[in-house]
């Protein structure tokens, strides 16, 4: 249990640069609230790194920007049933 007056922990996960542009934003209104009284973890980048964020995962090792690159970052279906198709072809049975 956590003691009383501990600052909370609040976890946040931003997975591209806008969402890390709020998170920072949000993060510091938060700061700001609390008088600093507070801690935060997840995953994000450079602007919520900067609001103190102790980051699990770097928010450039998950980002895929645009359809070409999200599409072909997708796996092959590993199932023994799913022969050479891969996820997302419509017209596999």
């Amino acid at each position: 249990m956590a003691e009383t007056g501990a600052a909370p922990l609040i976890f946040v996960i931003a997975g591209e640069p806008s969402g890390d542009a709020l998170g920072g934003a949000l993060m510091a209104a938060l700061r700001e609230r609390t008088g600093g009284a507070i801690h935060f973890a997840g995953i994000g980048g450079e602007r919520m790194a900067e609001q103190g964020l102790r980051t699990l995962v770097p928010m450039r090792e998950l980002a895929i920007h645009g359809h070409r690159r999200g599409v072909a970052a997708r796996p092959a279906d590993p199932s023994p049933r799913a022969g050479n198709r891969r996820y997302g072809d419509r017209d596999a049975a």
